[in-house]
């Protein structure tokens, strides 16, 4: 099971499902405002160029150190699929993303302390496979996931860009067209079964990975 808070095996160039929900279940992006701000936020953090803030000092820049490969931001919970090329990337950015998400909710709703259940959660993806999946289950998270706004599926199937979101490696790495995408959405319902072994057997990979994982961080201690 992920750790709370952090992401707990930490190794570079890989992937990882990062996502939180809601204390007590409460909608976090009570409208669309707060999902659009959630977003500017990943922009600020992930965009090509430096950004400042008021006072003129450059906010924290991941470009080319984290890549946002998927996401998917719902009333109560966000899906982020992340990829890093060192070690902490992700910890740091979600530290920062999460701060500063956090305050301007605080502050907008007039509420104190944590916004999250256990701030958030994340999962290292170490089977090729199930990494298309994954994208296909955050992108189908909305009901009206073809005209949902505030998901990174118009930049896999309507050509879509940003500096920002990086969906290259997926879509390069398994030769997708937006035909080809679509045709993987669709055909969810009929794929119910091959997607829950594609689960069961990443929990059983990612069990064995995350224990070899264990027994060389001890060796190295020791």
């Amino acid at each position: 099971m992920p750790r709370k808070n952090t992401v707990r095996y930490d190794f570079p160039d890989s992937f990882y499902h990062v996502y939180g929900r809601g204390a007590g279940g409460r909608a976090i992006f009570a409208d669309d405002a707060d999902k659009t701000y959630f977003l500017e936020l990943l922009e600020r953090y992930l965009g090509e160029g430096e950004k400042t803030n008021k006072l003129g000092m450059a906010y924290p820049n991941f470009h080319g150190q984290v890549e946002l490969a998927a996401f998917c931001v719902m009333d109560e919970y966000f899906h982020l699929l992340l990829r890093q090329s060192d070690t902490g990337q992700i910890s740091t950015l979600m530290r920062l993303l999460l701060t500063s998400y956090t305050m301007y909710y605080n502050k907008k709703y007039r509420c104190r302390g944590p916004l999250l259940e256990s701030r958030y959660r994340s999962t290292c993806v170490t089977d090729r496979e199930y990494l298309l999946h994954l994208t296909r289950y955050i992108h189908l998270n909305p009901p009206d996931y073809r005209d949902y706004f505030w998901s990174s599926l118009p930049y896999y199937v309507a050509g879509l860009r940003d500096d920002w979101v990086c969906p290259a490696r997926i879509v390069e790495n398994f030769n997708l067209s937006p035909e080809s995408y679509w045709d993987l959405l669709s055909n969810y319902a009929g794929e119910n079964d091959t997607l829950a072994s594609l689960k069961s057997r990443f929990a059983d990979t990612g069990q064995s990975f995350l224990q070899t994982a264990d027994a060389e961080q001890t060796a190295e201690k020791d």
